[in-house]
């Protein structure tokens, strides 16, 4: 250990003081490294490459959810051009595949809301776990 302001010759012919700044701003001694700090990284980053691919399912989901509700707002648009009784032969399975996606839909967008909250705490503990990264990591509102 140096003292403060002491200065040593290297190997290189070069100066040093004893005095570094760490990661998270301001002077030490040392330098504070994190040896997890590259797998840190990783992991948010899989864990952002997730928090994608839960945010197309949500995307999927509600343009499931989508589809039937146009497809009712076609027919009833479109209702004085056809009695609902003499075709209820073509609109009974309409309506039960109308309901299998919606009920697709909300399944998909209940699934992947969820996973997009576990993968905001699971940032969040890294970024808990590993201070000097919190500079990098924004939160959310």
């Amino acid at each position: 250990m140096l003292a403060q302001g002491t200065s040593i010759l290297t190997m290189s012919g070069t100066q040093t003081t004893g005095k570094t700044t760490n990661p998270c701003g301001g002077d030490c001694r040392e330098r504070v490294t994190d040896p997890n700090e590259p797998t840190n990284i990783g992991r948010i980053q899989m864990i952002l490459a997730e928090k994608r691919t839960s945010l197309a399912v949500l995307r999927t989901g509600f343009a499931l959810m989508s589809v039937p509700m146009s497809l009712a707002a076609f027919l009833i648009a479109t209702s004085k051009y056809y009695d609902i009784l003499t075709n209820l032969h073509l609109a009974i399975p309409l309506f039960m595949l109308n309901t299998v996606l919606v009920i697709l839909g909300v399944a998909l967008i209940q699934r992947a809301w969820k996973r997009i909250l576990r993968e905001d705490r699971m940032i969040a503990d890294i970024k808990r776990s590993c201070p000097h990264l919190s500079k990098y990591i924004i939160d959310n509102p």
